[in-house]
């Protein structure tokens, strides 16, 4: 899969996998305090590419 959503449920880290950026938008958008992640094969990784961002 090439994106996954990280968010904290009951105090566990969860990943939920996506195979585009729009489904993974969509889960972003029905939840709070997610991250999507886009995996980058050179580097074998996911690499943030939308998170939560906090007004001060």
């Amino acid at each position: 899969m090439k994106y996954r959503a990280f968010y904290i449920e009951d105090g566990q880290q969860c990943y939920r996998y996506f195979d585009t950026m729009e489904q993974a938008q969509e889960f972003y958008d029905s939840r709070l305090e997610t991250t999507i992640q886009k995996y980058n094969a050179e580097t074998n990784d996911y690499e943030d590419v939308i998170y939560p961002t906090y007004e001060v």
